[in-house]
């Protein structure tokens, strides 16, 4: 199955921009460019849904929201980008590269012209929750590509590299403001930037991304098939039992307990994602250009953190020390945050934002290697399945949270309107924000805590020692179990 073999450019050019399925696995180099492209896809998506946290006092401000009303709208998206999500399996036929690529055009469209061009409050959150509707369709469509072109490099790299794209996208986000807001003062300038990246970028999988045909997706996923039922086999798995119940498979204790834990542990990224910028500029009287800088440590710090924490759970075959490690920091980082007095100064701020991203990428990256790893204990091909139950429960924890944090954070509507008019807020109503920003920063810790009892439930051990001892015994019997199915064919 080598070689690009592309159907499509044998039937013309218009033709080829919705027909196009591959007539055989192609090499390294092309199969390396069309995941670029999907990568890429994914962190635009991302940067489009979170640039309005960069420039949100201004939108607040601009559009004569309400702290409250800028939330609702903000879990109104995430309501949106859900229901994208589930519309993608029923358009799944027109094909998920004809997904990316249209999807990437529509919302580049409405980011450069749209956005820029809303009138009030109400017109704005119309087409942010479009933006984030399509934005869930192109996040189903772009790991199924993924996972396809990956096949090779395993299922643990092909998940490393799509979740560059939150990361990254954030980065994007954060450095693009700090580097831009003092020059371009609109906010709608960042999204005048983003919406011409996200085109740029849809042109060009309009242009060269492909997929796999069904036929094609099928002989690739036979070859791994066979090692799927090994080592099903080898954990004493019948594969056969109850085959059209997949989620009665994966709805056990231990995987939605560690699914939620999992949501819960992330409750203070998802505050970072849509207040950060205005928790800093309200609350601790930063700029903006200053507080999303902040972003650029938060952000860069997360990514770094993921590569080699990854790699050194690997390395030593364990998870769950690097998950307690990381949620410990994590809570101490949160706590310190909340209780940084007034006058704290700008390097201050920027050591524990790093630290708090560093201590959430250590054990949120060994969560995923483990949590995939106990769904697999009860059907290694199941995995998908068990991780949507995780991403129900992730939409669920960040509509929730959106919808309680105004009613926590009351004092944030009149100190953002203030604060974007140039006047200083009264120390009185800055103390008082402050304090309830703090009571919302323990509830984020209590969050990690909750996430430290079901480590225990997941699959793995604590001892290096040991757990080569499991992966060396466990490769010999799928090792035994191939041959024992190779021999039976």
């Amino acid at each position: 199955m080598a070689g690009t073999g592309e159907s499509t450019r044998a039937r013309g050019t218009l033709g080829g921009l919705w027909r196009r399925q591959l007539t055989g696995y192609p090499d390294t180099p092309t199969r390396a460019m069309y995941l670029t492209i999907v990568v890429l896809a994914a962190i635009v998506v991302f940067y489009e849904f979170y640039v309005a946290a960069s420039v949100s006092p201004a939108i607040i401000a601009g559009d004569n929201m309400t702290f409250p009303f800028y939330a609702y709208v903000m879990a109104a998206a995430s309501a949106a980008g859900a229901l994208g999500s589930l519309a993608a399996g029923v358009a799944d036929r027109w094909g998920r590269a004809n997904l990316i690529a249209y999807g990437l055009l529509a919302n580049g469209v409405l980011t450069l012209f749209g956005v820029p061009n809303t009138t009030d409050k109400w017109e704005f959150a119309v087409v942010f929750a479009i933006i984030a509707y399509i934005g869930g369709v192109i996040l189903v469509a772009t790991p199924a590509l993924v996972r396809d072109f990956a096949q090779r490099l395993g299922r643990a790299s092909a998940m490393g590299l799509w979740a560059l794209g939150p990361v990254v996208g954030s980065l994007v986000v954060a450095v693009v403001s700090s580097l831009t807001l003092g020059r371009l003062h609109p906010w709608r300038d960042q999204f005048v930037i983003c919406g011409v990246a996200g085109l740029v970028v849809g042109l060009i999988a309009v242009g060269f991304l492909r997929e796999l045909s069904p036929r094609l997706r099928e002989q690739v996923k036979a070859s791994l098939g066979e090692r799927v039922l090994a080592e099903a086999r080898a954990r004493g798995i019948d594969v056969a039992d109850q085959p059209g119940r997949p989620w009665r498979q994966v709805l056990r204790p231990d995987v939605i307990g560690a699914a939620f834990g999992g949501a819960v542990f992330l409750l203070v990224y998802y505050t970072a994602v849509v207040f950060l910028t205005v928790y800093f500029t309200a609350v601790r009287g930063l700029s903006l250009p200053s507080a999303n800088s902040l972003g650029d440590w938060f952000w860069a710090f997360c990514a770094g953190a993921l590569i080699l924490a990854g790699i050194a759970s690997d390395v030593v075959r364990v998870r769950k020390p690097f998950m307690v490690a990381g949620a410990a920091g994590g809570i101490a980082m949160t706590i310190v945050l909340g209780n940084l007095g007034a006058g704290t100064p700008y390097r201050t701020f920027a050591v524990v934002v790093s630290a708090l991203a560093v201590c959430l990428a250590i054990a949120f990256v060994a969560w995923m290697a483990s949590f995939t790893e106990t769904v697999e204990r009860h059907n290694p091909a199941l995995t998908g399945t068990g991780l949507a139950v995780w991403s129900w429960l992730v939409w669920v924890v960040v509509a929730v949270s959106l919808l309680v944090l105004p009613s926590v954070v009351t004092s944030m509507t009149s100190l953002v309107a203030q604060g974007s008019g140039g006047r200083p807020a009264p120390a009185a109503a800055v103390a008082a924000a402050s304090r309830q920003w703090r009571d919302w920063l323990w509830a984020c810790a209590a969050g990690q805590a909750v996430f430290l009892p079901f480590v225990f439930v997941l699959a793995g051990r604590w001892s290096p020692r040991k757990a080569r001892e499991d992966a060396t015994e466990y490769e010999r019997l799928v090792q035994r179990e191939l041959e024992a199915l190779r021999a039976e064919s």
